[in-house]
């Protein structure tokens, strides 16, 4: 019994060393996408990919969606771009489809683009999207 007792608690500890070594998320790459593109929003409100690389953007849908789901986009606007530099936006009829979800349709015209990403209870963070 005291081996067994003894055999279960060293297991338990490689265990727990286990865990408190995995190392967390590494830094991730960027995304290339045509057509559709999809989003993802942290619970932290961190974007994946924080940069998002279009090609062929003219009314491609950009799509941002909540992951975990008990976390929502804030009242409008949840995701807001900043006008290009000319003062039009590139980025129309955006919308939240539900609370988890957002989107925006890309004009397309090349360009790097900031814009604001707003959860519910959250700091806002500003990623980018690059038209090619």
């Amino acid at each position: 019994m005291q081996l067994r007792n003894g055999l279960l608690t060293t297991l338990a500890a490689v265990a727990l060393a286990g865990c408190a070594t995995t190392p967390g998320p590494t830094a991730r790459s960027n995304q290339d996408c045509t057509g559709k593109c999809l989003v993802t929003v942290e619970s932290s409100g961190d974007v994946v990919p924080p940069t998002v690389y279009v090609t062929e953007g003219s009314g491609a849908e950009i799509r941002w969606q909540i992951r975990p789901w008990f976390v929502h986009f804030a009242e409008m606007p949840g995701i807001e771009f900043q006008e290009s530099d000319n003062g039009t936006k590139v980025f129309t009829n955006c919308r939240r489809d539900g609370w988890r979800e957002f989107v925006c349709t890309n004009g397309g015209t090349p360009g790097k683009y900031k814009y604001t990403v707003r959860l519910l209870g959250r700091e806002p963070v500003d990623p980018w999207v690059v038209n090619r």
